[in-house]
């Protein structure tokens, strides 16, 4: 009888329960920078120090969406970590300089809304599917836009209030477009999960 080779499997491998992944440990890198970046800032040390610890947190970001995506290292972990840890460090960072400008104030008011309503609608959606659902790119652009504006406070000693607000409406327009976008897929989600969960249970019932 002919000896038939074993075909090696190429499937990707299933991290969508894993805990210690690349991107992950990331994610956690990110955190643990979050209280660095917030301490020199308000020593007032040079500028560069803190601007270069949040290029390296958006470095990291970055990359842990490409390990992630490229080999396949997706997950459920990752899905919550990641948007956890750019939203932390965008607060901390908003509430240091809040404490000296009152713009900002205001932009952190509207992200801590946002960000309210977006928990809530993700409790419902994980009820409803038992899924979490990566960010999308009106979520990235947001990151990305508040980033900027925080790189441009840091850099630009004496800032002029009239840039502030400008950048401040920015964001927030940002911000609002990036709600209703996804309060919208989320709806669906949840309607989706619920005709689903309803589907199972009539099918049970008749099985």
């Amino acid at each position: 009888m002919e000896n038939k080779e074993k075909q090696p499997n190429t499937e990707p491998r299933d991290y969508s329960k894993a805990i210690f992944t690349i991107p992950n440990l990331l994610s956690l890198f990110r955190l643990i920078l979050i209280p660095i970046i917030a301490v020199t800032y308000l020593r007032g040390e040079q500028p560069w120090v803190t601007v270069g610890l949040l290029l390296l947190s958006g470095a990291t970001d970055i990359v842990d969406g490409w390990v992630a995506r490229t080999f396949h290292m997706t997950s459920d972990l990752g899905k919550a970590l990641d948007p956890i840890a750019d939203k932390l460090t965008q607060f901390t960072l908003l509430l240091c300089m809040a404490l000296t400008n009152r713009p900002i104030r205001v932009l952190l008011i509207c992200m801590v809304l946002k960000e309210v309503v977006m928990g809530v609608e993700g409790i419902q959606v994980l009820r409803a599917t038992g899924t979490t659902y990566s960010a999308r790119w009106h979520g990235k652009a947001n990151t990305c836009l508040l980033h900027g504006t925080l790189l441009v406070h840091l850099l630009w000693y004496g800032i002029p209030e009239a840039v502030t607000i400008a950048l401040v409406c920015l964001c927030m327009g940002m911000m609002l477009l990036s709600l209703v976008l996804y309060t919208l897929d989320n709806v669906k989600r949840i309607r989706q999960g619920n005709l689903n969960r309803a589907t199972r249970t009539e099918d049970e019932v008749h099985g």
